[in-house]
């Protein structure tokens, strides 16, 4: 009860109350990939959700690079090294298509 008046009178909650937050996107579907990973031993849905997901964390914002590591590194250790592979692959391929956007943005000087 005395913490709700104390976080809405804070001064750096009404400084980014104001400001849209897209890592919450990333978390969102970060999180929907670790639910859908947990279960890809149930179902194919589970198994095409956990890279659609982690597709959507990764080009939402930089949270989503930190999910595919931790699963790629999960199914690493099941001994799952197609799984581990696929997951490292969509991340590289994510973070490809991040560095061919910014070529388009600016040819001349490039990503680097």
């Amino acid at each position: 009860m005395v913490a709700a008046p104390i976080f809405a009178f804070n001064p750096m909650f009404w400084y980014f109350s104001v400001v849209a937050v897209h890592l919450v996107y990333a978390l969102g579907f970060s999180l929907a990939a670790w639910a859908c990973w947990l279960r890809a031993g149930e179902s194919r849905r589970c198994r095409i959700g956990t890279f659609v997901f982690l597709f959507f964390a990764c080009e939402s914002d930089w949270p989503g690079y930190y999910a595919a590591l931790s699963i790629a590194l999960d199914a690493f250790l099941l001994k799952r090294i197609r799984w581990g592979a696929g997951v490292a692959a969509l991340a590289i391929g994510c973070f490809g298509l991040h560095l061919l956007h910014l070529l388009w943005i600016d040819p001349e000087h490039g990503p680097l």
